[in-house]
Order: structure tokens, then sequence, then C-alpha cells
């Protein structure tokens, strides 16, 4: 910087293409007509695996070394293939398409990206070193890209090419059908040649043991963690084809790229909106083509989770309300489905259960009572349906506002009571007389919290009123 008036702060940005980098360092530096020596960090976008660095085998013959080779890609890192590539020599004063020559010139220097994943190269022999403009046109060769305009000056060969556009209508395949049809092509060698992944990849990934994980990495050049979220996407589709919940492999492949939890229950446990952001991101990067809606998935969402609250686990819903088999089973299934879905007030929640019916007829008052009485007594019992069999044992018929009331001497029965097998995972202590201290206290606590002694709240202050 030696032209006149350069002095005052300045901030670099770095381009790859037309995209720009996320940079920390010297980006702001303050020019004093010193010499400076700026170091600065530029983070490349890794949503998406660029395609394979190894040319493909069917675009040089044998023996060639084309002087001019490149590859045309979307900024997202897909090689875009039905392009045209053009060169043109050009001076100060003029450019000129070096493929507008006449019949019986050296050969037309025009490549169709056909199906070779973005690669071209320029056949015959040009006069180097020269000043060309590499210019990309759409299929038909009249309407040119201008984000693929780039200016070289190539020596004696050979010049590789690298040229990156950024828009939607070019956006080539999504990442999980780049990598399921390589790991189809390392799975199935004689299937050549694999426009799609082939029938069975789903369960061949189902039985990947790690090394086989590993194998496949090394085979295909994807990364480990790639190949191990798209085995664990078929594995999530297949668990919830099997509860009757219809979630497409590829659309999970997206979530746990997004850093979604691998485990179906921790998933489960995700807003619905922070499930649907990252479906959304997983589009917008390219990682997948998205086949659900965001109707389609919150759908499949409120079926999953009704189905996990209902299932025969120690800390589900169903089994807390199977308890005192008070409770008929169906509208066990049917509170399941509604808690599953609401995203109300208790108080609504409450009185849209109490207006579930099961083939038209109503669910009885007193069942409700008894489901809410479950579901008080499992907020203290920490959600384990073993845990609030122990306290029924003890309670009986009893309000569940009895619970405040009890002795640390009561709640040690409680926990004695429970097989050592059920108790909770995370309590203190280093064997189960300990553990089960500890979860005693730990109920006595929660009951004290839930239902205070009458002569505790009596003492709280009224709420003071204000005046607007």
């Amino acid at each position: 910087m030696d032209e006149v008036g350069t002095d005052g702060v300045f901030e670099i940005e770095v381009y790859d293409g037309v995209l720009l980098l996320d940079t920390h360092g010297d980006v702001r530096f303050n020019a004093d007509g010193g010499t400076k020596d700026l170091l600065i960090c530029a983070k490349r976008p890794v949503k998406c695996l660029p395609p394979s660095e190894q040319i493909p085998g069917g675009l040089f013959d044998v023996g060639e070394t084309p002087n001019l080779y490149g590859f045309v890609r979307h900024i997202d890192g897909t090689g875009i293939d039905g392009l045209t590539v053009r060169l043109a020599r050009f001076t100060f004063d003029s450019v000129s398409d070096i493929n507008t020559a006449a019949v019986g010139d050296p050969p037309v220097y025009i490549w169709d990206l056909t199906s070779l994943g973005g690669w071209f190269k320029f056949t015959g022999s040009l006069s180097l070193p020269a000043d060309l403009l590499v210019n990309v046109y759409d299929g038909t060769g009249t309407t040119p890209w201008t984000p693929g305009r780039s200016c070289y000056q190539l020596n004696s060969g050979p010049n590789r090419f690298e040229i990156y556009l950024c828009n939607e209508s070019l956006r080539g395949p999504s990442e999980f059908l780049r990598i399921s049809i390589e790991l189809s092509k390392a799975l199935y060698p004689s299937a050549s040649p694999h426009p799609h992944y082939t029938g069975g990849l789903e369960t061949k990934l189902l039985d990947c043991t790690m090394e086989q994980l590993i194998w496949l990495s090394a085979r295909t050049h994807w990364p480990l963690k790639h190949i191990a979220d798209r085995a664990r996407a078929e594995d999530l589709h297949n668990t919830l084809e099997i509860m009757g919940v219809s979630f497409s492999a590829e659309d999970l492949y997206g979530l746990l790229r997004e850093g979604c939890p691998k485990n179906l229950r921790a998933l489960l446990a995700l807003p619905p909106s922070s499930i649907l952001a990252a479906h959304g991101r997983a589009k917008r990067a390219n990682v997948i083509n998205g086949m659900m809606g965001d109707e389609d998935i919150t759908d499949a969402l409120k079926a999953a989770i009704a189905i996990s609250l209902n299932e025969e686990a120690k800390d589900s819903l169903g089994e807390i309300l199977r308890t005192t088999a008070a409770i008929d089973e169906e509208y066990i299934t049917a509170i399941c489905a509604e808690v599953a879905g609401f995203t109300g007030t208790d108080a609504q929640l409450w009185t849209n259960i109490a207006a579930i019916e099961v083939e038209e007829e109503p669910i009885p008052t007193e069942q409700v009572d008894e489901a809410k009485r479950l579901i008080q007594i499992a907020t203290i019992g920490l959600g384990s349906a073993p845990v609030v069999a122990g306290i029924i044992t003890e309670l009986d018929d009893a309000p569940a506002s009895t619970l405040g009331t009890w002795s640390m001497a009561t709640w040690g029965s409680v926990a004695t009571a429970v097989d050592d097998a059920d108790l909770p995972l995370g309590l203190a202590g280093g064997d189960l007389t300990e553990r089960r201290n500890s979860l005693a206290r730990l109920l006595n606590e929660n009951a004290a919290l839930a239902f205070p002694p009458p002569r505790f709240v009596a003492g709280w202050p009224a709420p003071r009123s204000r005046q607007l």
C-alpha cells in the first residue's frame, strides 16, 4: 500500500471464490506508513465434504497430460455437471473465444460437464504462456455464469483451474446421497456404475461393527464421523420404523450432522423447534435434500414421543401410570399420546386429559384423578416406576400431599423396598447402602419442596398489591 493517503484503519476480508470466510487475527490494522507483518486465520466452510480430489478415471486418456484441466463446484463443495467451460484469449483491448476457430484450425477448446462430477479438460495443444479468460456457461452454452469468470496467466502446463459458483439452481447432489453412493461402491463393487446407492446398503449399515466402519472410512475417503452418522441414521430409522413411525434415514442424518443427540430418547427430548431448526440448517448446507416437511417431522416426533412415553421402561410415563393398576390400558395409551404433543399449561393439559374418549367411552373421573396423583408422586420419585411403586406401598390410596409429612425413616423404608437393579442411576455412594441413603434423602427433599408442611406455608408473607 504505497498510494498517497492510505494512512488509517483498514479491515481485511478473505474470500473463497465469492464466499466470505470467517476470519480472526490481524483483520483490522492501523496503516501509519510503516511496514507490518499481518497474521490472519481463515476458517473454511466444513458443512459439506468436498468431492474426492482424485481425478475421474474417464477424464484423461491413457498417457494423456492435458495442459489445462480443473473442476467447477458449488461453494458448498459439490461438483456441478451439465455446464460448459470455454476459454478466451484476452488482452487489454479485446477478448476473443478460442473455440470460435474455423474448420481446420486447432481443436475446439470446450468441455461439456456431463457425468464427471464437475471435472473438465481442454484437449489439443495451446501455445503457452498466454493470458486466458475462463468462462462458465449453462448447458446450452449461451448464458454465462458471471461468478465463474476467472483470469489466469498460464505458463507451460499442466495448469489446473478451480472454479466455484454461488447459485442455488446449480446445487449438486446432497452429502447424504454422495456418501451413500460411495458406501454402495465399497460394499457392492460389482454393481457399477452406481447412479444411486444400491438396495441392501441399509441392512449392511445396521450390522456394521466399529472395525467395519473404520474400513469403510478408509475405503471411501470419508471421515469416520460421517460414516458413523450415516450408519446411526439408518439404525434410528429402523428403530422408528419398528415403532410404526415414518422418519427417513436422510432426514435423521441431517439432524445428526447438525449435532443432535444420537440416542433416540435424548433426540425425542429436544424441543420440536430445535429439531426443525437443525433440519433446516442441514437442508441449506446441502447435507440433505430433505424428504420430509416441517409438518411431517412434527407429526413423526409426536407419534414417536407418545410410543416412547408408553414403552415398557422403568422411567416411562406408561409404566408409572400402570403402578396401581387403577387406570385402564387404553386410557394410559391415550394419556401418553396427549402428553406427547402438548405445549400448554398444566391446567389445560388436565382439561384435555379429562376430555379423552376411547371408542366413544369417556375416561372415568377417578382414573383422571389417579393419573394426576401418580404423576405428582413421580415428580418426587425421580420419574422412576419402581420408586413410585415403593412409595405407593407406604402411601396406599392417600393423596400425594401426604408425602410432605413423611419422616426420613419412612423414606428409608421406601428406598429399601426398591430392588438393587431398579435403583435410579446417578445416586451418590460407593455401595448399595449408601446409594439407598442418597435416594431416601432426595425423596425427602423433593417431598418437602413439593408439599411443604402447613405451618411453613402459613408463615409465607402474603403477596403485596401494587398500585399502577
